[in-house]
């Protein structure tokens, strides 16, 4: 989403207290109380980097290390920064949080995402127009780093009769556990009848070729109602693919409509078996604007929640082991700050927050953020069996020893009963 209107920042978010949380059922006159977070910094932008690290918006993981992109300025469009640079730059992080590599993408990257099957890291850049694909294999023991390029066939820009200016980028990226990848059509220009608001992608030479798999005025269910529905989408933002196995809406590729207050789940994406569902989402808190978020991610189980929170400029963390599997956890801008689709009035602090699916209501944890952005969760690998009580050599050499003698006793027992018989 361009500054105007939201602007992604890797922040990541912090120690969840260890208290199974309620059922999200509430109504905008009764929100569920959801425990307290603390914020533990993970990563920030590099001192005296160039260009310098501003603004992070994305945040992925890929073979356990942590990816995000810092805007440094740049405009939705490709604009030069205020300062006259032009590339964005993809900062690399280890476990531990230590910048470990970095990668230059001309333009301003908005989405990110991994891919691992094929271990690299795929990049949407300007999300308003003059888009294009990045895609960085990271480096590893054998072979350095590389960045591919790939231009959109055909071009996501497009103008109509009623809406001449410049419109038509692409921004979240979502790739599913068979490899196919998705991308939000951002910024289209709705008076193109049937435009795209998600493209398969498909990548072949130097070229991305873009397949419509959503149109922004196509139509769906309600996902509460189940009555027919027309989207009416303006604002398509972030993608998220949720794995096969999630204890809620497994194998959906979820489309969040930012501007629009609203998030599609598509089933079966891609196929002559697809469904749409259109979610309207709503504040628990009462006189509050409609939540427009910028991310959601499912927690599955126990494991860590990666945030990104672009005013601060860090990514933190969160340990999940309280949170129930299946939570659904979104991340909504500060605003009017960054988004001007959200009404000035009430302001509304940048927050994480817990959608119910089943009523589309959102309840926010009582932490406020700068502007919390992008979010990943990456679940805790099963605990190994402990390990066996070590022994010490001293022990061990007498042991064996006396195993041995019982060995050799044995043997010259039988040889003597031979002899006598």
């Amino acid at each position: 989403m361009s500054a105007s209107r939201s602007a992604r920042v890797a922040v990541a978010a912090g120690v969840l207290a260890a208290v199974a949380l309620p059922a999200v059922t509430g109504t905008a006159s009764a929100a569920p109380v959801l425990p307290v977070i603390t914020p533990v910094p993970f990563a920030a932008a590099a001192p005296g980097a160039i260009p310098a690290q501003t603004k992070p918006d994305d945040v992925t993981v890929l073979d356990g290390h942590v990816f995000t992109p810092f805007q440094n300025g740049v405009g939705p469009n490709g604009e030069s920064a205020s300062g006259g640079g032009s590339q964005s730059t993809v900062a690399e992080y280890d476990a531990t949080g230590h910048q470990v590599a970095t990668y230059l993408l001309t333009g301003r990257c908005d989405g990110l995402t991994a891919d691992p099957a094929r271990h690299r890291v795929l990049a949407s850049i300007n999300e308003d127009s003059n888009s294009s694909l990045a895609v960085i294999t990271p480096a590893n023991a054998t072979a350095a780093g590389s960045i591919t390029s790939y231009a959109y066939s055909p071009s996501p820009a497009e103008t109509s009769s009623t809406d001449t200016s410049s419109h038509g980028g692409t921004d979240s990226l979502a790739v599913s556990p068979q490899g196919r990848i998705f991308v939000s059509h951002s910024n289209p220009n709705t008076g193109v009848t049937g435009t795209a608001a998600v493209d398969e992608v498909t990548l072949t030479g130097s070229t991305a070729v873009l397949t419509k798999v959503l149109a922004v005025d196509g139509t769906a269910t309600d996902a509460i109602t189940g009555l027919p529905a027309t989207l009416a989408l303006t604002d398509p933002d972030s993608n998220r693919y949720l794995p096969a196995d999630a204890p809620v809406l497994p194998g959906t590729l979820l489309q969040v409509a930012q501007g629009d207050s609203k998030i599609i789940e598509i089933s079966a994406a891609g196929t002559t078996d697809q469904q749409v569902k259109q979610l309207a989402l709503t504040s628990a808190e009462p006189g509050t604007a409609a939540p427009t978020i910028d991310d959601v991610v499912e927690v599955t189980g126990p494991g860590t929640l990666y945030a990104v929170d672009q005013g601060a400029g860090t990514i933190q963390t969160i340990d999940t082991n309280g949170l129930r599997p299946g939570t659904l956890v979104v991340a909504q801008p500060a605003a009017p700050a960054d988004n001007t689709t959200t009404p000035t009035t009430p302001a509304t602090p940048g927050q994480l927050g817990v959608l119910d699916p089943t009523t589309g209501v959102i309840s926010h944890f009582p932490n406020t953020f700068t502007s919390p952005k992008g979010l990943a969760f990456v679940p805790r690998e099963a605990t190994p069996p402990p390990p066996l009580p070590e022994t010490s050599t001293a022990v061990l050499l007498p042991l064996a020893a006396l195993g041995l003698l019982a060995i050799a006793t044995t043997t010259r027992g039988r040889r003597r009963r031979a002899t006598s018989a």
